[in-house]
């Protein structure tokens, strides 16, 4: 058959989904700029995988793909392809903690943060799937350009989030390991295949809206139909064959990692959970896991000299008495529990740091919100780029303390300067955390620290 070519057109233009993409596009650009002024520029290879997922979305908006599309089914298929699952997953990778921690901020996009959770992110992305390919509605997209704007919305979307539960800087719940991961994989690609085989092997015309467009094009419904469904299946086992490679090395990276991990510690007499090693890897902090390995196992053994030489020369018993409990007077308390969020912190035990945050405690960086549950807690501190020493606290009035930290290279990159941080504490737990206007960027991993 000889494509009639009079029918390819020239492209379409539609200006309520041309400006989604080019908004994000120049809000990425002014704050990967910004990043790059503060010393922590979001890596190259970043920015071409966003800049080509948006690419490909416009690629698909404007191309003749975007006309033929209303003609034929199997166009209107590449072209959702291109925008809901290829350009997703670049714009996915082209994103870290840094570049988000802005939008992350905001009261709205807090609330909204559930939908990156696997379960969320999965079971949204799936009911999208099947209720656009609803004739009712994927044919309403024919006649509607805001109906067909909406559909292309919601495909990428949605596709966003089910990639960013996978893919993303954001964190996950701790279940979701590589184990969790390849599930997520398989029934990702298991829920697109089950559609691209109804398509393929369906004898019903599922869209009779398009017979005009098919007969121009010398093709039958269900021939365009099943053409349809193999671009959905060919470019889904595509997609997933690299996946699962990707899973396959990023699994046995972090095994090796971990046990060299395991092996170093146990060599210098330091203890190591194999869940504390395995977290540290997994989140890409192997080595700042390594080297403080390395400066704890140095301070025990100055430790332990200091000790033989203070039992040899005091005439003591063999048995130490135990310290006295320290006075909790003059913001001493207060102090003790900084000092412990900041070395859960510095241990990558984002757990355990959320557990100085009250219920429902105020985050102010410029934006404040309330934290819910303890998950939200978790997060806030997971999305701390910097990582920071404490310089100084002063004594304010009430259960108020004023912190200062130099902050140093953290998940988000390098970082360097110095920020201030108001804390009230009460019963041990931070009810208040607010981060201080400065002329430096950063706060203790900042932005978020």
């Amino acid at each position: 058959m000889i494509a009639p070519l009079a029918h390819v057109g020239i492209g379409v233009f539609e200006p309520l989904q041309l400006l989604p993409p080019f908004a994000a596009l120049a809000a990425y650009a002014v704050r990967a700029r910004t990043l790059a002024r503060r010393g922590r520029p979001v890596p190259l290879w970043r920015q071409v995988c966003f800049g080509v997922g948006i690419a490909l979305i416009l690629v698909a908006l404007v191309s003749p793909v975007a006309h033929i599309g209303s003609e034929l089914i199997l166009a209107h298929m590449a072209q959702h392809v291109l925008m809901a699952d290829l350009a997703a997953l670049l714009l996915v990778l082209g994103l870290t903690g840094p570049l988000l921690q802005p939008i992350l901020a905001a009261p709205l996009v807090r609330h909204l943060r559930v939908l990156a959770h696997p379960v969320a992110a999965f079971s949204l992305w799936a009911i999208d799937l099947y209720v656009w390919h609803l004739p009712v509605l994927y044919q309403a997209s024919l006649s509607s350009e805001p109906v067909h704007a909406l559909q292309h919305a919601s495909f990428v979307f949605f596709g966003f989030t089910m990639w960013l539960a996978l893919l993303g800087p954001l964190p996950q719940p701790e279940w979701f390991g590589n184990g969790a991961r390849l599930i997520y994989i398989v029934g990702v690609r298991f829920t697109g295949a089950i559609l691209g085989n109804v398509f393929l092997w369906s004898e019903s015309v599922f869209y009779p809206d398009y017979r005009p467009g098919q007969a121009s094009w010398d093709l039958e419904p269900l021939q365009d139909q099943a053409a349809a469904g193999t671009i959905m299946m060919v470019e889904s086992s595509i997609v997933t064959v690299l996946l699962l490679g990707w899973l396959f090395v990023k699994t046995a990276r972090e095994s090796d990692e971990k046990q060299e991990l395991l092996e170093l510690a146990t060599a210098r007499g330091v203890e190591l959970s194999e869940r504390r090693a395995a977290r540290a890897v997994a989140s890409g902090r192997g080595d700042e896991l390594r080297r403080r390995l390395e400066r704890t196992a140095a301070g025990l053994g100055a430790v332990l000299l200091v000790a033989i030489a203070l039992a040899g020369c005091d005439g003591s018993s063999d048995e130490a008495e135990p310290l006295p409990p320290p006075k909790q007077s003059g913001g001493a308390y207060e102090k003790r529990v900084i000092r412990g969020w900041l070395l859960a912190l510095q241990r990558d035990d984002y757990d355990g740091a959320a557990y100085y945050f009250a219920p429902h405690a105020l985050i102010d960086q410029g934006h404040p919100y309330h934290l819910g549950r303890k998950f939200d807690a978790r997060s806030f501190n997971a999305s701390l780029p910097c990582r920071a020493d404490l310089a100084g606290v002063e004594d304010e009035p009430g259960p108020k303390m004023l912190a200062t930290f130099s902050l140093r290279r953290g998940p988000g990159g390098p970082c360097s300067g110095v920020v201030k941080v108001r804390f009230t504490i009460k019963e041990g737990k931070f009810t208040e955390w607010r981060q201080l206007p400065e002329e430096e960027p950063a706060a203790p991993g900042s932005e978020a620290a």
